[in-house]
């Protein structure tokens, strides 16, 4: 376990689904819920076909005020075998990230190297932005290339996983730089 600020404390572990020389890309999956967090990894294995991907899945653990930093509501034992059951089918390498926070989204960013490509499963499109929509607009206004996930939809994901999705956002921000 690492700590990196006094708000924010880091345990690594590695699931390696296949021995290949270091990752040329480096794909960040941020933990929403299960469903969403599983619909995210596999669009990253779609993501990342033909390429030598690293897949970083970055967890924040949000323990309230009146427990100390390094003792979360729920236990460690508990929150790391739900994890390793959730990437367990995963074919690439994931490297998942828990960071035990008091702010999730402050641990997110601090986690997260400049201009990642991040993957988010969220349930879509509503008429109110819902968690994963705020935190994807907070990422993309701090020079993230974000790619929201439908998790309603599984299949659609391959459809969603495209460059495009990362050019159009650098379009955006060269539209709006050159007033």
């Amino acid at each position: 376990m690492t700590s990196n600020s006094p708000n924010v404390l880091i345990a690594e572990a590695v699931h390696t689904g296949q021995t290949n020389p270091p990752p040329r890309l480096n794909l960040h999956v941020i933990f929403t819920n299960p469903a969403g967090t599983r619909c995210a990894l596999s669009a990253t294995e779609k993501f990342g076909e033909g390429l030598d991907i690293c897949v970083n899945l970055v967890v924040a653990q949000v323990v309230p005020y009146p427990l100390p930093l390094d003792e979360p509501d729920i236990s460690r034992a508990f929150t790391t075998r739900h994890l390793l059951q959730l990437v367990a089918a995963a074919e690439s390498d994931i490297r998942v990230r828990v960071q035990l926070c008091r702010d999730r989204t402050s641990a997110i960013l601090a986690a997260l190297p400049p201009r990642s490509i991040v993957l988010i499963g969220d349930r879509g499109r509503r008429w109110w932005p819902g968690p994963g929509e705020r935190l994807a607009r907070r990422l993309r206004r701090d020079g993230h290339k974000v790619i929201l996930i439908d998790s309603r939809h599984p299949s659609q994901a391959a459809a969603l996983v495209q460059f495009n999705e990362l050019q159009k956002h650098e379009y955006s921000d060269t539209v709006h730089h050159t007033y």
